[in-house]
């Protein structure tokens, strides 16, 4: 029989504002496990909130390289 992918996508946000990403993580997988992974570090190009900092451990040092999210899609 076939079998059906799903995607799971998370996203890590700079600040409180959804147009914030500084992190993307992809999951593709089946019935039989993790068939792809994706991650990157975003440079949002904006400033960080320490509260979202404390929640996932991203700086602002961490994405000065990274590429934008305009640059990674």
């Amino acid at each position: 029989g076939s079998t059906m992918n799903l995607v799971a996508i998370d996203f890590e946000t700079a600040n409180k504002y959804r147009s914030s990403p500084c992190a993307v993580g992809i999951v593709v997988a089946n019935e039989q496990g993790i068939i792809d992974e994706f991650y990157s570090l975003i440079n949002p190009l904006m400033d960080f909130d320490f509260f979202n900092t404390r929640v996932h451990g991203i700086t602002e040092h961490d994405v000065i390289d990274a590429p934008t999210f305009d640059e990674l899609w």
